[in-house]
């Protein structure tokens, strides 16, 4: 699988993005090797529980932006791989999932944390960060636990704040915040429990979560969608894009 390493221990298997030179960012490839890890993960019967971490100083960096930027202007879709969309989604994915978060978690990768997994395991110097709104585009009420958030909790991932881990933790969207070199072993020690339960209990369990969270309203998910792809095509957007693709600051005309 490119980019991404699986390894069995016992019944649970261990997924890491292991590209540090560009962050685990979500390009191609990468993305190809956490759709095989999905299938992988899902098909194979030994298989219980998965735990998804990543190698170096990011968990993930969202979408490679360098990749998308070369594509052209259409990069912008937030579904420029619409595999993404499927990586780990719980209507394909019965088994319980587990976050190790090793470093940062920005945009896309914030989202592969809290959206496809039950429980997060966070490193203490790790931050999280919904990255689009240096884009120019907000997004953030779409995220299962952040539609659990007060206005005010929400409103630091929807303005694209740094979220450390122990700010992660008051606001409920992490369950544990470790040492950084705990992550990856609290969250083995979890998944061990996890897959000592029957059998049966564990997608059904995940069921119910999934069932007991607020679903979005529908007139929620369309209004966000009109302002995400109007602001993300729009001049400012794509000079935010070109300028971090340049090493540089973006100018921006409010337009």
């Amino acid at each position: 699988m490119p980019f991404v390493d699986y390894e069995m221990r016992g019944p649970i298997a261990v997924i890491t993005m292991n590209r540090p030179e560009r962050g685990n960012a979500l390009g191609h490839e990468l993305v190809t090797g956490l759709v095989e890890a999905h299938a992988r993960l899902r098909d194979d019967p030994e298989a219980r529980v998965g735990v998804v971490t990543g190698v170096g100083r990011f968990f993930c960096a969202g979408l490679d932006l360098k990749e998308a930027a070369s594509k052209g202007e259409g990069f912008f879709d937030p579904r420029v791989d619409p595999r993404f969309g499927d990586v780990f989604h719980p209507d394909d994915l019965p088994k319980p999932l587990i976050g190790a978060v090793n470093g940062w978690a920005v945009g896309g990768g914030m989202n592969l944390a809290l959206e496809t997994c039950e429980m997060v395991v966070m490193a203490d110097d790790a931050k999280m960060r919904m990255g689009q709104a240096r884009l120019g585009y907000p997004v953030g009420w779409e995220y299962l636990r952040t539609l659990h958030l007060t206005p005010s909790a929400a409103a630091e991932i929807v303005y694209g704040l740094d979220i450390p881990a122990r700010r992660a933790l008051e606001m409920g969207i992490v369950n544990r915040v470790v040492p950084p070199g705990r992550v990856l072993d609290t969250a083995l020690e979890i998944a061990e429990g996890m897959a000592s339960l029957p059998p049966a209990l564990l997608p059904a369990a995940k069921s119910l979560l999934r069932r007991a969270a607020s679903p979005m309203p529908q007139e929620l998910a369309e209004f966000g969608s009109s302002i995400q792809k109007r602001l993300a095509y729009s001049r400012d957007g794509l000079e935010a894009i070109r300028a971090f693709v340049d090493k540089r600051a973006p100018t921006f005309e409010g337009r």
